[in-house]
């Protein structure tokens, strides 16, 4: 695992969610954010605000790591739409990696599925930055 260096960015948590940044060996502005928890109405300012600071230190391929991500309201997905147009701003991305059946029905009941990219291995979340 390599060292994403934030500064006062440790494992960032609140009641309901825990984000903990993991970098990708040999891609400097790439790094994994492992979501654990949900993200609804009541914290999605916490997560915007958190992965917003990290687009701020110039990580510019984000790759979100569902697989401990429980739940998703529209109110999270909001949060994700905004964020992907900051880090396009940027010049940048991000990639959903091991989305659970249940946050992945709320992409597609909102119409979103089609507009982000949805990988089940590390190796193809990589992959799609490199095409």
């Amino acid at each position: 695992m390599k060292e994403v260096l934030i500064p006062n960015f440790g494992s960032e948590k609140n009641d309901y969610l825990q984000l903990n940044l993991e970098g990708v060996e040999g891609m400097d502005s790439c790094c994994i954010v492992h979501l654990d928890g949900f993200i609804d109405t009541y914290n999605s300012s916490f997560f915007q605000t958190k992965i917003t600071k990290i687009i701020a230190f110039n990580y510019k391929a984000l790759i979100f790591d569902c697989k401990n991500l429980s739940y998703v309201s529209s109110t999270g997905i909001g949060a994700f739409i905004n964020l992907w147009k900051a880090i396009r701003l940027q010049g940048g991305n991000f990639v959903f990696l091991n989305v659970q059946s249940k946050v992945m029905e709320v992409f597609q009941l909102l119409g979103f599925s089609k507009s982000f990219t949805f990988t089940d291995s590390l190796d193809e979340a990589i992959a799609a930055f490199k095409s």
